[in-house]
C-alpha cells in the first residue's frame, strides 16, 4: 500500500507540471502592442514608405466574435492552441499618404535606373526584390516573480519580400525617366503579411499570414518625388478590422508571456509545501 502511494506520488508530481503549463497560459497578462512600424524598400535603395504609428487598438466584441475568431479558430498556430481572447488582438492602422518627400540621392536615383534597365534586358543575373518590414514594439506587465522585469518593452521584427514583375520595373522606369509624367501606379502582389502572429520573443512565420496586395503610386511634382501606399482591399478582409481603405491595416494575434515562470513559481510553492 505505501509503495502504491509512493508511485502515485511520483506519478502526480512528473505529470502534474507537464499538464499544468499546458494550461497556464491564461495566467499571464495580456502583452500591448504600443508601436508598429512599416518601412517599404526596394532592393538596398531609399525607403519607398516608411512609417511608425501608435494607432492601436482592441477589436470590437462584434469585430472578435463574428470576424476574427473564426480566423483564428481556422489558423495553424505553431505553439500550442488556446481560447484568445479580445486584449490578445490588436488592429493596426498606418496612413497611406505620409506627404513625405523620396529623398534619394542623384547617384542613387541614376544607379536605380540602370539596374532596372538591366533587369528588363535580362542582363541582370539577381531579381530585383521588394521588401516589406513590419516591427511591433510591445509593453508588457508581469509580476515580481516572473523572469521579465515588470513594464518590460520589447520589439519583434520581420521582413516579408517578394520579386519585382518586369511589368511593374517597366512601368517604374518610365516614371522615374519621363519628367513628363506625373504620376504611375504599380500593384506588388502579395507583399503585405495582413494577420501576424506574435510570440513572446520572436514573430511566428509558419503560421499563415495571408500576404495581401499592396498598391504603390509615385507621384512627381516638378522635381520631386513622392510616394503612396494602400492595401488592395478584398471582400475577405472587408469587416476585420479595417479603418480605411486608403491605408494599411493590420491584425495581430498575441501569446502571453510569463506563464511558464508563473505556473513554476505557483508548482514550486506547492511541492514545497506538500514536503515540508
Amino acid at each position: 500500500c505505501i509503495g502504491g502511494w509512493i508511485l502515485f506520488a511520483i506519478i502526480v508530481v512528473l505529470w502534474f507540471p507537464l499538464v499544468f503549463f499546458s494550461v497556464s497560459t491564461s495566467l499571464a497578462d495580456p502583452i500591448s502592442i504600443d508601436r508598429c512600424e512599416i518601412k517599404v524598400r526596394l532592393s538596398n535603395y531609399k525607403e519607398l514608405y516608411q512609417l511608425m504609428t501608435n494607432n492601436v487598438r482592441e477589436p470590437t466584441t462584434d469585430e472578435f466574435s463574428t470576424d476574427i475568431r473564426p480566423l483564428i479558430t481556422n489558423a495553424s498556430f505553431a505553439s500550442n492552441p488556446r481560447e484568445f481572447e479580445q486584449a490578445d488582438i490588436a488592429c493596426i492602422h498606418l496612413l497611406g499618404h505620409i506627404g513625405r518627400q523620396w529623398t534619394i540621392s542623384f547617384s542613387a536615383l541614376h544607379q536605380l535606373k540602370e539596374e532596372l534597365k538591366n533587369y528588363m534586358n535580362n542582363s541582370r543575373s539577381t531579381i530585383l526584390q521588394i521588401y516589406f518590414d513590419y516591427s511591433f514594439i510591445r509593453n508588457g506587465q508581469t509580476s515580481e516573480q516572473d523572469i521579465l522585469p515588470t513594464g518590460y518593452i520589447s520589439t519583434l521584427s520581420e521582413t516579408h519580400q517578394v520579386p519585382l514583375t518586369k511589368e511593374n520595373a517597366m512601368l517604374l522606369l518610365r516614371m522615374l525617366t519621363s519628367e513628363n509624367q506625373k504620376q504611375t501606379t504599380i500593384i506588388i502582389s502579395k507583399l503585405m503579411p495582413k494577420f501576424i502572429h506574435l510570440l513572446p520573443d520572436m514573430i511566428d512565420k509558419n503560421s499563415p499570414f495571408y500576404p495581401q496586395d499592396v498598391r504603390l503610386i509615385l507621384r512627381r511634382e516638378k522635381q520631386l518625388l513622392w510616394w503612396d501606399i494602400s492595401e488592395v482591399v478584398t471582400n475577405d478582409w472587408k469587416n476585420k478590422c479595417s479603418f480605411d481603405s486608403q491605408a494599411l491595416n493590420l491584425i495581430t494575434v498575441s501569446e502571453r508571456a510569463g506563464a511558464q515562470s508563473k505556473s513554476f513559481n505557483l508548482i514550486s510553492k506547492l511541492l514545497i509545501g506538500m514536503f515540508t
